[in-house]
């Protein structure tokens, strides 16, 4: 199946499926280790404080504004916590029991994805508006930064190997 062109990609989502779900599925310790980001990757990046404020404004402030926008508008308008391990970009799985079992199985990856893109982005955004850009400058920055700092969870941030039939 997988040398035949017409079956090769659903074949391969189907095996990815799998070991994504293996690997990652009710995995607590990936979960938590993979919130490590936020002080590995973006904390070193941002200026003194700014990573104070995105946790905050994350786990305790939804209904805080920064700048004339909540933190929850902000959240939604960026995008960034839905390009997360998505079933519907790496796991094109039709809805069957299967996919509601991978999507309750990946609920620490999903949640430790939602806390790092969304603290990055906050973090990042509060800090580009204090340095005097607007709205719109601040918020395309402060994407740029979520990808840069946590990368692209999408076909296209898969590791060449992982997008070929052989992988």
């Amino acid at each position: 199946a997988l040398q035949n062109p017409a079956l090769s990609g659903p074949v391969a989502n189907a095996v990815y499926r799998g070991l994504i779900t293996a690997k990652l599925g009710i995995n607590f310790a990936h979960g938590l280790t993979n919130t490590t980001q936020v002080y590995v990757n973006v904390w070193p990046k941002l200026k003194k404080g700014y990573i104070t404020h995105g946790l905050t404004d994350y786990l305790f402030s939804k209904n805080k504004q920064i700048g004339n926008r909540s933190v929850d508008e902000l959240l939604a308008e960026s995008g960034v916590t839905r390009d997360i391990t998505s079933t519907e970009e790496y796991m094109g799985a039709l809805p069957s029991t299967w996919k509601a079992f991978q999507e309750k199985a990946l609920i620490f990856s999903r949640s430790s994805e939602q806390f790092n893109r969304g603290v990055a982005l906050l973090s990042s955004y509060r800090q580009y508006l204090d340095e005097g850009m607007s709205h719109s400058m601040a918020m395309q920055n402060a994407r740029d930064f979520v990808t840069e700092t946590n990368f692209a969870f999408n076909r296209a941030g898969t590791p060449p190997l992982l997008r070929g039939p052989l992988m």
